[in-house]
């Protein structure tokens, strides 16, 4: 999959793109290499895994998230990016619909001329932009707080309780 996106990236040379992965497997391996092979360890750069108390740091760097994935049960991501005010552009996968709504653009993972329209739409269109992330906002709202989520938590855990 990451492949597919290299050439298409080449003629947005003026954005930044970090990639936050470790180098784990054998994909992201070949990922960094085709990256440096054809000269773009400027324009993508591996930051690779990062803290937790880096996060918020990272995020206000970004102009937008993009995660062209195909398996999530639930990314957090998405509603961090909803919280620092990005623009999404994702899969268009049901996990990913089903967590943005309306708030992402949607493309095919398979499709790299898709992916690069949409990343060239969100990134020439203000008007676009603003609406994804003011979109983002509102979706945020619907989500229980990590409070509601630990009390909620912590009731169910007490029911359970009840029974042993």
């Amino acid at each position: 999959m990451p492949m597919i996106l290299m050439s298409p990236i080449q003629t947005l040379l003026h954005q930044k793109y970090l990639l936050c992965s470790r180098l784990h497997c054998t994909s992201m391996l070949n990922l960094v290499a085709e990256i440096w092979s054809r000269g773009l360890e400027g324009v993508i750069c591996n930051v690779g895994q990062v803290s937790l108390a880096s996060m918020p740091s990272l995020y206000k760097q970004c102009d937008a998230v993009i995660m062209p994935t195909l398996l999530e049960s639930f990314s957090i991501v998405y509603l961090e990016a909803m919280h620092y005010r990005l623009p999404i552009l994702t899969s268009d996968m049901w996990f990913s619909r089903s967590v943005c709504g309306n708030a992402a653009k949607y493309f095919d993972p398979f499709d790299a001329q898709e992916i690069l329209s949409s990343v060239e739409e969100i990134f020439l269109d203000e008007s676009k932009r603003s609406a994804l992330v003011e979109a983002g906002v509102h979706r945020l709202e619907t989500f229980p707080t990590w409070k509601e989520n630990f009390e909620t938590y912590q009731s169910t855990m007490a029911e359970l309780s009840k029974g042993t």
